[in-house]
């Protein structure tokens, strides 16, 4: 008798309504805990399975190991259409490219009133950038409310001291979340716009004082600053387009920062004679458009 098919993962990986990123999460699957496997999609990367309770959804070839006979896996071909992508929130002109350079610091500043002894160090330094993680969750409890109290008093001690700023902005709070996201890993929002507007918001009030650049995401080729989502640079790009516009549509002057996309897998071979080791680099770059 064949042996069942079956799958598994190492890590949590996410299960979709349909064979795609782009379709809707329906739950995720627990490392190590092996799932049945009840059909595939044409393309055959993409495994139906139960996730409980007789509910059925997809998970990425990629991300597991199968086992059993899966020679008479069902080819599944009544599968919806993925729901279509939300509109742009605005529209703006093409990126320029190019930008100056100069040294900084990275400080955690929110909730802590360290934020003058920050810039008086850094004026001491010779420096004359300061870089600041700004959690979206922090200051948009509620879509649409806006507390800008300590972000605030970063941007008055900065400009009292002549010190521009860098702004990393992460980490979705839990309304723009997908469904039954992971919550002991920040991740982007469900529908990029909500981000893009809470960018431009903030880009509308504080670009043209201390504030001279934003940063639009960090290291999202890394599973835990990524939601534990599979890591898809088209995703990345999704949440970068609007952003960007929202943030040109507010400040055209402010400087918008994109995070290196993920590399894919390189294979390193160890030693004459040694199997291959395959890994992901997670360093950064960031391209920067000048204001304009």
């Amino acid at each position: 008798t064949p042996e069942v098919p079956t799958l598994a993962s190492t890590q949590v990986v996410n299960v979709r309504e349909g064979p795609g990123t782009n379709y809707p999460r329906a739950g995720q699957i627990i490392a190590g805990r092996p799932y049945l496997i009840f059909g595939k999609n044409q393309a055959g990367d993409w495994w139906q399975i139960d996730v409980g309770n007789g509910t059925k959804g997809w998970v990425f070839g990629g991300l597991v190991t199968t086992s059993g006979s899966l020679d008479k896996v069902a080819l599944i071909t009544d599968i919806p259409d993925p729901p279509p992508a939300a509109a742009p929130a605005v529209a703006a002109p093409a990126p320029a490219g190019g930008g100056n350079f100069g040294y900084g610091v990275q400080a955690h500043m929110v909730h802590n009133n360290q934020a003058g002894q920050v810039m008086q160090k850094t004026r001491e330094l010779g420096f004359n950038w300061v870089k600041q993680q700004i959690e979206w969750k922090v200051f948009e409890h509620n879509q649409g409310n806006y507390d800008w109290g300590s972000m605030q008093g970063i941007i008055d001690s900065a400009n009292n001291a002549g010190i521009n700023l860098l702004f990393s902005v992460v980490n979705s709070p839990p309304w723009a979340r997908e469904a039954n996201f992971e919550p002991n890993a920040g991740g982007p929002p469900a529908d990029p716009n909500t981000f893009a507007r809470f960018l431009g918001a903030m880009a509308g009030k504080y670009c043209g004082s201390s504030l001279k650049a934003i940063e639009v995401w960090n290291e999202q080729n890394l599973h835990y600053e990524w939601g534990n989502l599979p890591l898809d640079p088209a995703k990345y790009v999704e949440l970068l387009k609007p952003a960007y516009a929202s943030i040109k549509a507010a400040a055209r002057r402010c400087w918008l920062s994109a995070v290196r996309l993920p590399r894919p897998p390189a294979t390193v071979h160890r030693k004459a004679g040694a199997a291959p080791r395959r890994w992901m680099t997670s360093n950064t770059w960031k391209g920067c458009f000048r204001p304009g």
